[in-house]
């Protein structure tokens, strides 16, 4: 089966102890709420901001983890970056990645 199965959004507000809920972290528990999952999937990440131009939206660490523990078999993970390219990968090298993003919530909890 090819096609959506499910479109997930950033949203502020507590969440797992944390203040926003990033897009991977929503489209997993809308997946992981359908019983009919399919056996492999990717996971496209894009980030548009008001201006409409696309922006970097490569998984933060935690986003990261959050994928890996969610133990949905996702193949290949597709990123926006700054230039509006999309970057394809794999869960194994984005966790392996030495230069992981931090997210803007995360950077301002470190400075409190």
């Amino acid at each position: 089966m090819k096609g959506k199965i499910a479109l997930g959004y950033n949203y502020e507000g507590k969440y797992f102890n944390i203040s926003s809920c990033h897009a991977e972290m929503n489209v997993i528990n809308k997946i992981k709420c359908n019983k009919n999952n399919p056996i492999k999937m990717d996971i496209l990440i894009v980030r548009i901001n008001n201006n409409g131009e696309i922006k970097n939206s490569k998984p933060c660490k935690n986003c990261i983890k959050y994928i890996e523990k969610s133990r949905l078999n996702f193949v290949n993970v597709y990123y926006s970056n700054e230039k509006s390219q999309i970057i394809k990968t794999n869960l194994k090298l984005l966790s392996m990645d030495i230069c992981q993003h931090i997210s803007s919530g995360m950077r301002r909890k470190k400075t409190i």
